[in-house]
């Protein structure tokens, strides 16, 4: 199973501001074993380019859980 959570957190000094953070998690199919790892960037809201931040983390975050042994969880649970 993997699981993902993102949230958006608002700056408050600045208005346009936030930090987007990305949760994974991979666990194995008997539960005995999770790998985690979370990576978070500023983005502002009002442009398109938190849709570039929003894919860099993401490749951050499965690249990271990879490089722990996620490949072989994922693959044990097919």
């Amino acid at each position: 199973p993997i699981a993902a959570l993102a949230s958006i957190t608002r700056s408050s000094e600045d208005a346009d501001g936030a930090t987007l953070r990305l949760v994974a998690r991979v666990l194995s199919t008997d539960g005995k074993e999770c790998l985690e790892f979370d990576a978070g960037a500023p983005i502002e809201l009002e442009s398109y380019d938190w849709r570039r931040v929003a894919e860099s983390v993401g490749e951050t975050v499965s690249s990271a859980l990879i490089d722990q042994g996620a490949r072989n969880l994922i693959e044990s649970g097919r």
